[in-house]
């Protein structure tokens, strides 16, 4: 299966006012002048154990796992082979400044 986003795709943003599971956001990297694009899998208040291979949600708190906090929420890739600039890094994001992606746009390829 292919990522839902590719380079090169043009979006439609609006802020985000209530995060969802599951929902693409696009936001300020934690560290580096650039913005990111990801999928929101956990929310304030979700116990979490995150892993090079994912995160998963618990029901039960146990030595692994931390409660997001109230703000913040869990990011993951789209293609967890590929790449780790998400929340098994730099953890927990911020929803300030968060914008929700509502359209994406992929330009049509020009033909010679």
């Amino acid at each position: 299966m292919s990522p839902a986003f590719q380079p090169g795709d043009y979006l439609l943003t609006v802020v985000l006012r209530r995060p969802h599971r599951g929902v693409a956001v696009v936001f300020p990297h934690p560290h580096k002048q650039i913005h990111l694009l990801k999928r929101v899998v956990a929310l304030p208040g979700d116990l979490v154990d995150l892993n090079p291979n994912g995160v998963q949600l618990r029901s039960a708190p146990t030595r692994s796992t931390w409660e997001v906090p109230a703000g913040h929420v869990v990011v993951l890739s789209d293609r967890l082979d590929v790449t780790i600039a998400d929340s098994r890094s730099f953890g927990p994001v911020s929803t300030d400044g968060m914008r929700k992606v509502l359209f994406r746009y992929r330009r049509a390829r020009q033909y010679r």
